[in-house]
């Protein structure tokens, strides 16, 4: 068995949760979308926080 270790900074750390957080964010609307609860208002109401960085 190998193992190798990458070192990363905090920023590069930071950029990769952002990316996986953007990502998940984009499914789960594509998702919504295409269950029919549009901009409209109509359907269930998700409450996210969010915070940019």
């Amino acid at each position: 068995l190998t193992t190798t270790t990458t070192t990363v900074t905090e920023a590069q750390l930071q950029a990769l949760i952002d990316q996986g957080v953007a990502t998940a964010m984009a499914k789960a609307e594509a998702r919504r979308v295409r269950n029919g609860y549009g901009s409209n208002g109509s359907g269930p109401r998700l409450a996210q926080a969010v915070r940019k960085l």
